[in-house]
């Protein structure tokens, strides 16, 4: 065998990295976040009175449990003699690499492709699991019924302009969305001054091409009047997500609140270890193998607003 080529994808971008905040001071394999709540607001103080204290109010647990996930790749001792070992074996260590980030990417699109469920079925070459993807409330990710940690109104980011629910992508929509972010309060009841500004929708769907036009557009897209087009004058980012599995599916968020506490979660262990190869003494077969250890979820998408485009 004069040439061995590798037929794959080539550069496989980790674009969960766009959008989901990756923690790695992880030490325990289970891991439990909680968090307290705001205070409200500064009261009059009357002459010789006692100050007026308050209690912060504190969400549930969320836990997270570390798990591994691993690949390897096999080669008889003939084709490593005749085929890799005088050429390449890099090729067989990117291939690892990607099937690394393949496996974080989808997992991570998962959360959106299942936004408004609580779980969802995972299936590998191991077999067939439940994941379940409720946040620190017991809730979906999207949901018209996020329990408010001081016991107030349930809070809302599932898109709406307050008649139509899960609005289709458009320019009235994208404005909707910032309506929706804009009642949702903090876990004291209080403004956030959620600020949208990116938008998430799938690569090479309608909606990644209207995004586009929308934003570029010197008027209000698709109208006749000379109107200013008020979402051009705003800094938005498009992130179109390869692995989205709905063209309908489209969200915003607010990329400053990205971190430990908002948004999606990835808690890393172990990012990609690739160990050393191993020869089996029976055939002579070689074996490279790749670990990595982390678990993902939510706790708190208050800052992400999120509709299916079913307008409904």
């Amino acid at each position: 065998m004069q040439t061995y080529f590798q037929k794959s994808g080539e550069y496989i971008k980790p674009e969960y990295e766009d959008y989901v905040y990756v923690d790695t001071d992880v030490t325990d394999r289970t891991m439990q976040e909680a968090w307290l709540g705001g205070l409200t607001q500064f009261s009059r103080n009357l002459e010789n009175a006692v100050i007026l204290a308050e209690s912060p109010p504190e969400s549930s647990a969320k836990s997270y449990v570390q798990v591994e996930f691993a690949d390897m790749v096999r080669v008889t001792r003939q084709a490593m003699l005749f085929g890799l070992e005088k050429r390449n074996l890099q090729d067989q260590l990117d291939e690892l690499r990607k099937a690394a980030v393949r496996k974080k990417n989808t997992d991570l699109a998962n959360l959106l492709n299942n936004m408004a469920s609580t779980s969802y079925t995972v299936t590998d070459r191991a077999g067939s699991y439940s994941k379940t993807i409720t946040g620190a409330d017991s809730v979906a990710f999207s949901s018209a019924s996020h329990t408010r940690e001081d016991g107030g109104p349930a809070w809302v980011n599932r898109h709406t302009d307050g008649t139509t629910v899960n609005m289709d992508f458009d320019y009235d929509a994208v404005k909707a969305g910032h309506r929706t972010a804009k009642l949702i309060l903090d876990p004291a009841g209080q403004e956030m001054n959620i600020s949208l500004d990116t938008v998430v929708v799938r690569k090479g769907s309608p909606n990644m091409f209207r995004a586009y036009e929308i934003l570029n557009a010197k008027g209000i897209p698709g109208g006749n009047e000379n109107d200013a087009n008020a979402v051009k004058m705003m800094p938005y980012k498009i992130i179109a997500l390869a692995y989205l599995t709905s063209d309908a599916y489209w969200m915003m968020f607010d990329s400053s609140m990205k971190s430990r506490r908002y948004g999606p979660q990835m808690k890393v262990k172990e990012d990609l270890m690739l160990h050393q190869p191993d020869v089996n003494y029976v055939n002579g077969e070689i074996r490279w193998k790749a670990t990595s250890i982390y678990d993902y979820g939510h706790s708190d998408s208050r800052s992400w607003v999120c509709s299916t485009g079913a307008n409904a």
